[in-house]
């Protein structure tokens, strides 16, 4: 049985300041197993995932994430299909409903539907500039500044000495 306080989460350890200077150590959960392209995609799909697969130089996408990426190339897929569709010269944007009134067609609800899922999904596996430009030092806990501890500073300076 561990005796005393538990340790603090780094993330805990961060945010309440480090008056030790100790290094706060950085917790990162990596599954083992290289990200894999389910059989059951379409060939879209399948292409999808083997380009995001291959385009990543570290491993940064793990076997856990294989199901994600499959969520994410299915909407890319079907996001393809629906722009194709509306790309064809006979493609009507107001169309014949079921009970006889015009609606929009139902490929621009399946766009917009599939470009959500994709922005989702786009931040989960580091598809978007913002999320791997924080993967930069993801494994480096970053130097302090020259103007760390100015503000509360907890030692006396040397102009507050009389």
């Amino acid at each position: 049985m561990a005796r005393g306080r538990p340790r603090k989460a780094p993330e805990e350890h961060r945010l309440e300041g480090n008056p030790s200077r100790r290094p706060i150590p950085i917790e990162i959960f990596a599954p083992d197993g290289a990200p894999f392209v389910p059989d059951h995609l379409s060939d879209d799909a399948q292409a999808c995932a083997e380009l995001i697969i291959a385009s990543f130089k570290t491993k940064r996408l793990t076997s856990v994430d294989s199901y994600a990426l499959a969520v994410f190339t299915t909407a890319w897929s079907w996001h393809k299909a629906a722009t194709h569709a509306m790309c064809d010269p006979e493609f009507k944007p107001i169309v014949p409903g079921s009970k006889g009134g015009m609606v929009p067609n139902p490929w621009f609800k399946i766009l917009s539907d599939q470009a959500r899922v994709m922005l989702a999904y786009a931040q989960k596996l580091y598809l978007t500039p913002a999320d791997r430009a924080a993967l930069r030092g993801a494994d480096q806990e970053r130097p302090l500044s020259k103007f760390a501890g100015l503000i509360g500073q907890k030692e006396s300076s040397a102009s507050s000495k009389h």
